[in-house]
């Protein structure tokens, strides 16, 4: 017979949890899509010390770089804005602190090697967010990320009207290059 199992959930800032009151070490740390969001160098040293000893993390879907918005009617200006949505990432501060990093999959592996994590598979995995006859499954836009992180730097005059396209209307670019590293 199986030993008995529990699920615990915290509702907590992410990067609170080390500093909570002692908690029992978990058995596994999901952060799923989420961790190219900190500073890597230090949300994922957080996160491990949540964990046992022989505790696993499971750390999925960390964007690493690409981002592709499809159809292209305009390859130089979407070139353009990707870079600059990328750049914000890199250049995002929370709290007097830099949060995103917009290689953080390749990144993060790196760390948890160079930390003394036992990666037991890595690889790539891709977020596809597409339109559906011409409309997106979500309420928002997926370019309103896009836009909300290149408006302090717009690319060109054009930029407005391919924002305003259908084929960009939804919640996310429409495809991400993640990686998932457990």
């Amino acid at each position: 017979m199986a030993p008995p199992t529990s699920t615990r959930a915290i509702n907590a800032d992410a990067l609170s949890l080390p500093r909570m009151p002692p908690i029992t070490a978990s058995t596994i740390c999901l952060a799923h899509a989420v961790l190219d969001l900190f500073d890597i160098a230090e949300a994922t040293p957080s996160l491990l010390r949540t964990l046992r000893d022989d505790g696993l993390c499971y750390f999925t879907i960390n964007f690493d770089g690409i981002t592709a918005f499809l159809p292209s009617t305009n390859r130089v200006l979407d070139d353009q804005i990707e870079e600059l949505y990328h750049r914000s990432m890199d250049e995002r501060i929370t709290d007097g602190k830099p949060s995103g990093d917009h290689r953080a999959g390749r990144h993060l592996l790196v760390l948890l090697q160079e930390i003394g994590v036992d990666v037991l598979a890595a690889g790539s995995s891709d977020w596809v967010v597409h339109s559906h006859g011409g409309q997106y499954p979500f309420a928002t836009k997926p370019t309103s990320c896009v836009t909300s992180s290149t408006s302090s730097r717009p690319p060109q005059r054009s930029s407005r009207s391919w924002m305003q396209r259908p084929s960009h209307s939804g919640c996310k670019p429409a495809a991400t290059r993640s990686s998932a590293v457990s």
